[in-house]
């Protein structure tokens, strides 16, 4: 999931060149022509997807080992709010800094936010998964209550 969450990089750092295409309109640069940044952006999009891709079911694969069937939907539901909730604050975010500020400032404070977030998954544990040690709680106690019938 870490690695995965890597792609999304190249894709944020891309939303530079048009934001500076914006700024310099009468450039005549390679690396601000239409052709040019509209492929940059369709090639880190395809990788960003490829990624995410990746990442959004192990998300869901690190949250149902980390629960058990009873408290899986509080789970869940904690992982939905600060899902839709970075829909909110990443608008809000952008709302302040495109009022304020130019594009690329824009740009990078969300680089910056990807960044952390990208080095966040590289420092979650591995889950003990809660699942297996009630099936394995659950065989023992039926492997018992076999062996106590048959004595």
């Amino acid at each position: 999931m870490a690695y995965s969450s890597l792609f999304a990089i190249p894709f944020i750092i891309s939303l530079l060149l048009p934001a500076y295409k914006s700024i310099y309109m009468d450039s005549d640069s390679v690396w601000r022509s239409n052709g040019f940044v509209y492929s940059i952006i369709f090639i880190t999009s395809l990788l960003n997807g490829l990624g995410e891709g990746v990442s959004q079911p192990a998300s869901g694969t690190y949250i149902s080992d980390c629960a058990v069937e009873s408290n899986k939907g509080f789970y869940f539901a904690f992982f939905w709010a600060f899902y839709m909730g970075s829909q909110v604050f990443g608008n809000l975010i952008a709302a302040f800094v495109l009022g304020n500020l130019d594009q690329r400032y824009y740009v990078l404070i969300m680089t910056g936010l990807v960044l952390i977030s990208c080095v966040m998954f590289f420092f979650l544990r591995n889950p003990i998964v809660q699942h297996e040690h009630l099936r394995k709680d659950h065989i023992d106690e039926d492997t018992k209550t076999v062996r106590s019938m048959n004595h």
